[in-house]
């Protein structure tokens, strides 16, 4: 009987028989005493189109699972570009105001930085987070954090530092006094 089911286990039922007792007990309604045939058992026009019909579902259920399959797999991708995209950006933020840089220029700053350099986002050491680590166009691999103190502390990144602080009030008189002891 194994050799009228295809990989799938699916019963492909042959177009005529010898013995009846060698088709499934399920599927020997599908056959009849052939008349062109003698001692044959041949499927019958209503067996045919039962299995072409059951042959036209399984493709159609293939097909579908197929297509859901693929839409799953590209919601996904977006989803885990979406998160890693998170990830960047909080990452970028969370170094550009550790830099002092102010909120507003915080988009323009993560744009030039961007630019040449790629984020991956990475299982953190301890295991509890993410890490975001750059690769620059050199091929560098960075944390976020050296990659922005990098940027802040070149030429172009000038443009996005904080204001210098100012001395402390006694900063003057500490110094006076300094000057006037070493005399």
């Amino acid at each position: 009987m194994a050799r009228f089911f295809d990989e799938a286990g699916h019963f492909n039922p042959p177009p005529a028989v010898s013995d009846l007792s060698t088709i499934p007990p399920d599927f020997r309604g599908m056959y009849e005493a052939s008349e062109r045939l003698p001692g044959k058992y041949e499927l019958t026009e209503a067996g045919r189109e039962l299995h072409a019909w059951f042959t036209n579902e399984i493709a159609t259920v293939k097909a579908d699972h197929s297509a859901s399959m693929q839409a799953r797999e590209a919601q996904l991708a977006r989803e885990r570009k979406a998160a890693q995209d998170d990830a960047v950006a909080a990452s970028l933020g969370r170094a550009l105001s550790a830099s002092g840089v102010k909120p507003g220029l915080h988009k323009a700053a993560t744009v030039v930085i961007s630019d040449g350099a790629k984020f991956k986002v990475e299982p953190s050491f301890d295991g509890a987070g993410k890490t975001v680590v750059a690769t620059t166009r050199n091929g560098f691999v960075q944390t976020v954090d050296d990659l922005v103190a990098e940027f802040i502390d070149s030429d172009a990144g000038e443009a996005f530092r904080g204001k210098p602080k100012a001395p402390a009030s006694s900063y003057f008189t500490d110094m006076a006094r300094e000057l006037k002891e070493g005399r």
